[in-house]
């Protein structure tokens, strides 16, 4: 991806090990289009249902999220 200009590589000036990834102008119709199938599969699979099942599966899906973040992290009991 850096070398077709799509994102660069940032080094920290207090950290050597720490590089940040920064993502370019032409990487936006990339991310874009992501976004937009992103947008079209959560309409897809959440067809029929109510706002409030819409709400339910959301609060869902935010909460398998956190967990699986906080195991990425160590810190699951």
């Amino acid at each position: 991806m850096e070398n077709k200009g799509l994102i660069k590589r940032k080094q920290s000036k207090d950290n050597k090990k720490h590089i940040e990834i920064v993502l370019l102008d032409d990487a936006a119709l990339i991310v874009d289009a992501g976004l937009n199938a992103q947008k079209q599969f959560a309409q897809n699979v959440l067809r029929g249902l109510t706002e409030e099942e819409k709400h339910v599966c959301m609060n869902v899906f935010d909460r398998i999220c956190n967990n699986a973040e906080e195991l990425l992290r160590g810190e699951s009991k």
